[in-house]
């Protein structure tokens, strides 16, 4: 799961990374008509960017839980109650073999005689 996780993030950073430089690249209106390195809109946008990457990891982890994990353990869960209930079915077929054989005779025996 967490190279699904891992290469899940970084998908959705070079999405970001793409989104941003298609950004900058737009015509942007400049405040009284001044350029001074960085406009405001860039700054915004790359403080987006940076809060957007602290929170991609845990957003992701909760995303393949929920659509691989969670089943998964759930499918476990179901077929170790299976398992259970098999086991109980076959402890009580034998107490009932055991119950039912006539006294004297080992279970052996009673199926070397074929006699039940």
């Amino acid at each position: 799961m967490e190279k699904l996780i891992d290469f899940t993030c970084e998908e959705i950073r070079c999405r970001l990374d793409r989104i941003y430089l298609e950004q900058l690249h737009e015509p942007v209106s400049h405040e009284n008509g001044i350029e001074d390195g960085l406009s405001m809109q860039e700054v915004s946008l790359k403080a987006d960017l940076e809060t957007l990457y602290a929170e991609i990891r845990d957003v992701v982890a909760m995303a393949v839980a929920q659509e691989f994990e969670h089943p998964l353990l759930n499918s476990r869960r179901e077929n170790w109650r299976r398992h259970k209930a098999s086991e109980d079915l076959a402890h009580q077929s034998v107490s009932h073999l055991i119950t039912v054989r006539p006294s004297g005779l080992t279970i052996a025996d009673t199926l070397h005689t074929g006699r039940v």
